[in-house]
């Protein structure tokens, strides 16, 4: 007789450390971009002073004006990127630390409370009763 063999059904789960694989990919991602914004920057502010200078016969002038807007431009960009990924990086903790009330400043109304004369609807430090005690001590 012959037997008959039922194949064993494998769960098709996502791996435990796909989000981790994900999240390292994106980082990659970014950091080549990072560094493709510096280099095209200046590609292009050099291809570009060479083209006008070529033109205009103001040679090496526009070329080194137009080398250093793309290195400007280019530490632009870099600034911009980081500061995404900075961003990005402080709503990942929030969103997975959140909650735990340590009074880190993650916005208005968090965080201890203002000190003796200093909270809302106080003028010049507080009331005169508090300025005396203060100036007591």
């Amino acid at each position: 007789m012959a037997e008959n063999k039922t194949p064993e059904l494998e769960k098709k789960s996502a791996p435990a450390d796909g989000g981790r694989k994900m999240r390292e990919a994106s980082l990659l991602a970014t950091a080549s971009s990072v560094g493709l914004a510096l280099v095209v920057s200046v590609f292009l502010g050099l291809v570009l002073g060479l083209w006008l200078d070529g033109r205009l016969g103001t040679r090496p002038w526009l070329t080194v004006v137009c080398l250093l807007c793309g290195v400007a431009a280019g530490f632009k960009n870099i600034w911009v990127l980081s500061a995404r990924i900075e961003n990005a990086s402080k709503a990942k903790k929030a969103s997975s630390g959140g909650g735990s009330g340590s009074g880190s400043g993650a916005g208005p109304g968090f965080g201890p409370a203002p000190g003796p004369g200093l909270g809302p609807g106080r003028k010049n430090g507080g009331s005169e009763e508090e300025k005396e005690k203060s100036e007591k001590i």
